[in-house]
């Protein structure tokens, strides 16, 4: 299956980034008509769109690596021509765009993902569909707006790394995140934590260089960031 310009062309979330991404004094060397050469950056925009869209269809890959891409929401043209091969992508990267929500129709589009990058967006709150994510192992939102932690992540048995850096997180479902069994590793550096959260932290990261910490019977590892704990 090829994906066409045109359908891609079709989504209307990420064609205001594109011409933000473009801006008009590009358009004037070599004496090329404003309006021609905004059609032809924002064809180029979409070519590249769509040549990462085909090479995961067409190569039967695993993955869909659509960052960088100055997107605002996911081209929901994408659904479409990727309906035959959704339950195989396992890792998505959506990295470094403008996206400021995730919506319940990519969740559960996508419902076999092990791994979801979403590092350098916008977004403040997942949808609840995050808990049908049976699979997924790795979620980056480092680099985000989140206020709140996203409790739907607690719920998921088979994560192992969570990375919330660089968020605006002042509270952390610490009870939750030390019964998560697959769970190995919480990134929270550079989150303005409250004060009870830093107690309550020291249950499970001790001051001590790489020191040790019992919770509820198992080990954690403290390796010189009190922000970042790694469960053994």
């Amino acid at each position: 299956m090829h994906v066409s310009l045109q359908r891609v062309a079709r989504s209307p979330e990420w064609l205001p980034a594109v011409r933000r991404l473009f801006p008009l004094w590009t358009c004037f060397p070599g004496g090329i008509g404003r309006g021609a050469c905004m059609e032809k950056k924002m064809g180029e925009a979409v070519a590249r769109v769509a040549r990462k869209v085909n090479e995961t269809v067409e190569h039967g890959a695993d993955s869909l690596d659509l960052a960088d891409c100055k997107l605002m929401m996911f081209p929901i043209g994408i659904y479409k021509v990727m309906r035959n091969v959704t339950e195989g992508i396992h890792l998505i990267t959506l990295a470094n765009n403008e996206l400021k929500s995730v919506t319940s129709k990519f969740i559960t589009t996508f419902s076999q993902m092990r791994e979801l990058n979403l590092e350098g967006n916008y977004l403040h709150r997942l949808p609840e569909e995050m808990r049908t994510l049976l699979h997924l192992k790795v979620i980056n939102l480092s680099r985000n707006k989140f206020r709140h932690f996203p409790e739907q992540l607690t719920t998921l048995k088979a994560l192992e790394t969570i990375n919330l850096e660089e968020n605006e997180i002042t509270d952390v479902p610490v009870e939750k995140l030390s019964s998560m069994e697959s769970l190995q590793s919480v990134n929270l550096k550079s989150n303005p934590l409250n004060e009870e959260v830093q107690i309550n932290k020291q249950h499970i990261c001790t001051e001590a260089s790489w020191g040790m910490a019992l919770q509820k019977g198992q080990a954690w590892h403290y390796p010189g960031d009190s922000s970042v704990c790694v469960k053994l």
